[in-house]
């Protein structure tokens, strides 16, 4: 027997999925709101988050601190602006991405959401790959979405 939880959570997914497989994106607040953080948290939270679409969008994840550098001579507005811009992009692309990028997405998103939070102690790039590794492709996706919708919140 199927637990209405269950039942309604294959639902949410399949209504974000749909949503998400056109044009059409929601626009994310990744880091408004949240709990004050430094400038180079930013800067790390743009660098995860950047890597998340570059993988995302078939490309390969480039090296963090170029990111960084990027982020450290913008305006938070600037950042806080391209970083949502960047989640609505992943997110958009979420559907279509094999479990090999899946993971990777979800372990670069997720270690940016937790930095926003400014909850990064205990998390790391490897933990959120080795939780990936042992997940489905679908329990992925909802991941994804639901940290891209609720940024620093979901944790």
């Amino acid at each position: 027997m199927v637990s209405l939880r269950h039942f309604a959570g294959q639902l949410l997914v399949l209504g974000v999925m749909f949503f998400f497989s056109g044009n059409a994106q929601a626009q994310t607040y990744f880091l408004t709101g949240g709990p004050e953080i430094t400038q180079e948290q930013r800067a790390n939270v743009f660098a995860y988050v950047k890597n998340a679409w570059q993988i995302a969008d078939g490309k390969s994840a480039t090296d963090l601190e170029a990111h960084r550098r990027w982020a450290r001579g913008q305006t938070d507005a600037v950042v806080n602006g391209e970083v949502d811009y960047l989640v609505d992009q992943t997110m958009a692309k979420v559907r279509r991405l094999g479990r090999d990028r899946l993971q990777q997405v979800f372990a670069y998103i997720k270690q940016g959401a937790v930095i926003a939070g400014n909850m990064e102690e205990g998390h790391s790039l490897e933990t959120h790959l080795n939780w990936a590794s042992e997940q489905s492709e679908d329990t992925l996706r909802t991941e994804i979405v639901r940290i891209a919708l609720a940024g620093y919140k979901a944790f």
